[in-house]
C-alpha cells in the first residue's frame, strides 16, 4: 500500500522553539506508520532547515514529501512565513493559509472581527514605541481599566504577557513589553472562568465542529497561563469543564463564530472567557498544541477521537 509521505516541520527561529518541538513531536508520534511515511524536518533557530541531521535548502527537504504538518508557533510558523514558502513550492499543507495566520495572530484585527459580530471583548487600545513617554503612562493608567493585560500586538504562544495590577506594575510592564515589541496591545483583565475551544473543519458532517470546552483551571493570583506553564504542566485543564448546557452552547458558537471570521483553514483554537458580563472572546490561534494533556488533546479525547485520527483527517483535508 502506497503511504503518503508527510513531513512535520519544526522548531524553528521563534520565542516559542521549545513548545514547536513538543507539538512537532505529538505530531511524529500521532502519525501512523501504516499510512504515512514521516520526515522530521527541523529548522534550528538560525532558520536552516535539517533532514535525518543533515542541513539542507528548503525546497530539497520539500521535494520528498506529499504534504506538510506545520508545527511552528509563533514567529516563522504562525505569522504566516512557512505557509507562504510552501505554497510557492505547491506542498499541500495541513492548517490556516497565510491569510488565515495573519488575521489569528493580529489581535486588535482579530478582536475587531468578532466584534462586527455583535461577540464582546475586552475593553483594549494600542500604544505603540513612539507614543511611550511618563505622562502617557500615567493617562493611560488613569483611564484605562485596571488591572489590565499587556501583549504584543501580534504573537502567541502567551509569550510576552504582563500582568498589571498597580500603577507600578503597568509602567514597568509598558515598558518592558515596549522595549521588546514596536507597539502593544493594553486589555483590561477579565475575572472570570477561562475556556479553549477548538474547531474542526468538516468533521463528523458539520462544516465547523466546535469541540467540547475545557476549563483551565489556574491560580489567579499568579496571573495568567502564559508560556513557561504551557510547558511545564502547572496549569490543570478540566474536562469535561465545569459549565452548564447553555454555557457550553454559548462558548461553542463564538468558536464556531471565530473560526470562520478568520478564516481558519481546517482547525483553531480559541480563548474564551466566562465573565458576568457573559461570554467574552479573547483570541484564537490557528495552531494548537497537540502533546498529551493539553486542551486541544484532552477535547479530542472527550469526543473519542486522537491526534491520529485528527491529523488523519486534516491531511485529508489539505489534499483534496
Amino acid at each position: 500500500m502506497h503511504r503518503t509521505r508527510v513531513g512535520v516541520i519544526r522548531g524553528g527561529p521563534t520565542p516559542a522553539y521549545e513548545l514547536s518541538l513538543k507539538t512537532g513531536a505529538a505530531a511524529l508520534s500521532a502519525l501512523s506508520p501504516e499510512r504515512f511515511e514521516t520526515r522530521d524536518i527541523f529548522v534550528d533557530r538560525s532558520g536552516q532547515w535539517h533532514v535525518r541531521g543533515m542541513p539542507v535548502p528548503p525546497e530539497r527537504a520539500l521535494s520528498q514529501i506529499d504534504v506538510a504538518v506545520g508545527a511552528i508557533h509563533g514567529a516563522y510558523g504562525e505569522d504566516g512565513t512557512l505557509s507562504r514558502l510552501l505554497e510557492t513550492h505547491a506542498v499541500p499543507y495541513v492548517g490556516a493559509d497565510s491569510f488565515g495566520h495573519a488575521l489569528a495572530l493580529s489581535k486588535p484585527i482579530a478582536k475587531e472581527r468578532l466584534s462586527q459580530l455583535g461577540i464582546l471583548t475586552p475593553v483594549a487600545t494600542t500604544l505603540s514605541r513612539d507614543e511611550l513617554s511618563e505622562r502617557s503612562i500615567i493617562d493611560l493608567f488613569r483611564s484605562f481599566p485596571q488591572p489590565s493585560i499587556i501583549k504584543p500586538l501580534s504573537g502567541s504562544a502567551s509569550i510576552g504577557i504582563f500582568v498589571a495590577r498597580d500603577f507600578d506594575s503597568f509602567a514597568n510592564g509598558l515598558i518592558a513589553a515596549l522595549d521588546a515589541y514596536p507597539t502593544v496591545l493594553i486589555e483590561e483583565y477579565i475575572q472570570g472562568k477561562e475556556a479553549v475551544v477548538g474547531t474542526i473543519s468538516q468533521f463528523r458532517d458539520e462544516a465547523v465542529y466546535a469541540l467540547p470546552a475545557v476549563e483551565l483551571d489556574i491560580d489567579r493570583g499568579i496571573g495568567h497561563f502564559d508560556y513557561a506553564r504551557k510547558l511545564s504542566h502547572t496549569a490543570r485543564h478540566r474536562s469535561p469543564a465545569g459549565f452548564s448546557s447553555d454555557e457550553k452552547q454559548e462558548l461553542e458558537r463564538i468558536a464556531r463564530a471565530a473560526h470562520q471570521a478568520l478564516s481558519m483553514r481546517h482547525f483553531g483554537k480559541h480563548d474564551l472567557i466566562l465573565s458576568r458580563r457573559g461570554v467574552l472572546y479573547l483570541e484564537s490561534n490557528a495552531l494548537p498544541e497537540l502533546h498529551e494533556g493539553s486542551p486541544f488533546a484532552l477535547s479530542l479525547q472527550a469526543v473519542g477521537a486522537s491526534p491520529s485520527s485528527f491529523l488523519e483527517h486534516a491531511i485529508g483535508l489539505a489534499r483534496r
